[in-house]
């Protein structure tokens, strides 16, 4: 391994370490977070949520829920949530004002993404994707 590689993983270590910190910061504030999938989760958006779940649970004590705003359509998708047992909701039957904390995995917050309310923005954003740009 080259000393830039290894200079690379030690910035992205770092990097890391510091977005963590942040990102607990920020549930420890809160009572209860929402953690949000994109509108038809896939096993990554499942995976991403449930790991942010319990990371915040485990070091934080804030309560989590995982909820989704379209349908878990792939049967695959759906035997995944069924076997590991995962609790998730839909957003349907959410009710915003019961959550202090919002976090969006595997997506960014885009207008007309799903019915969203007017007087809230996400105070977590984990996404592997390309930033974009509001639309």
């Amino acid at each position: 391994m080259s000393e830039r590689s290894v200079m690379n993983i030690e910035t992205l270590r770092q990097q890391s370490e510091t977005q963590l910190k942040h990102v607990l910061r920020i549930a420890s504030a809160s009572r209860q977070m929402l953690v949000l999938t994109h509108g038809n989760p896939d096993p990554d958006a499942i995976a991403s949520a449930f790991a942010l779940k319990y990371l915040v649970k485990a070091k934080t004590g804030c309560r989590v829920r995982v909820a989704y705003p379209g349908v878990i359509g792939r049967m695959e998708n759906r035997t995944m949530v069924k076997l590991l047992r995962l609790q998730m909701i839909r957003l349907d039957e959410i009710d915003w004002r019961n959550y202090d904390c919002i976090a969006l995995v595997d997506h960014q917050p885009r207008r007309r993404m799903y019915p969203w309310p007017k007087d809230r923005w996400p105070d977590i954003i984990i996404d592997h994707h390309t930033r974009r740009p509001l639309e």
